[in-house]
């Protein structure tokens, strides 16, 4: 098994079957739900995929973790349930994981439903003096960190970082991923062959809560990584 993909899942039953209609066929497809209150654990219960209904919300991350754990594929696809693979997408990834084994992950370009690029889908890895300057972003070409919306990495470095940090409950996860990966020594790649449709913010349409979990993981990315507060 080449590709593992998986997905999360959190009260979004309308697009998490956009999502899936949109994969090709003879995947290993695992979706973590994660305590949806929606219908989504009687919508997965029809559909011919590996799942696992969480009966509360353990976040992103640790629901990220279950959902490896299932996986047997040699490159695992973490793919957001508001997002939709383009038809060569999964070629693309493939094609930049086999061009060297230094790659340790790949992503492809998050794009919206006019096609155009997606704000923040990578960028450098992030400084306070960054934040308070703004300089978030960095060429797609040296891009220290991609988005988890859609991050494929291999499966036997995932498992040798023991995954996703759970104390991120969501937001900066995939940056901390990122940092260990390269930490290894192994490189990350986008291809600008592959794209990902995002229907960003549609997992959480909550502002308020996105807010304060943004603001809780980035104050654990800077302590774990910088080792220093504002």
């Amino acid at each position: 098994m080449l590709w593992s993909i998986i997905i999360v899942s959190y009260n979004t039953k309308e697009i998490l079957g956009r999502c899936l209609d949109s994969l090709p066929s003879g995947l290993e497809v695992i979706v973590v739900d994660n305590g949806s209150k929606d219908g989504s654990a009687e919508f997965l219960a029809g559909q011919n995929i590996k799942k696992v209904l969480n009966q509360n919300n353990l976040g992103f991350a640790a629901a990220c973790n279950q959902g490896a754990r299932l996986a047997s594929g040699e490159f695992l696809l973490f793919l957001n349930s508001d997002a939709r693979l383009n038809e060569a997408t999964l070629k693309a990834l493939a094609e930049v994981f086999e061009s060297s084994p230094k790659v340790g992950i790949a992503a492809p370009k998050l794009i919206d439903e006019t096609a155009k690029d997606e704000p923040f889908a990578f960028g450098c890895w992030p400084t306070w003096l960054g934040l308070l300057r703004g300089n978030l972003k960095t060429d797609a070409s040296r891009a220290d960190w991609v988005s988890g919306a859609a991050l494929a990495i291999r499966r036997v470095i995932f498992e040798s970082l023991g995954g996703f940090d759970e104390r991120f409950f969501m937001y900066f996860e995939d940056v901390d991923l990122c940092w260990r990966t390269k930490a290894l020594g192994y490189d990350i790649v986008i291809s600008e062959a592959a794209s990902v449709v995002h229907q960003r913010g549609a997992s959480n349409s909550d502002e308020r809560l996105r807010k304060k979990y943004y603001r809780r993981s980035q104050m654990l990315y800077f302590k774990k990584h910088l080792g220093l507060r504002p």
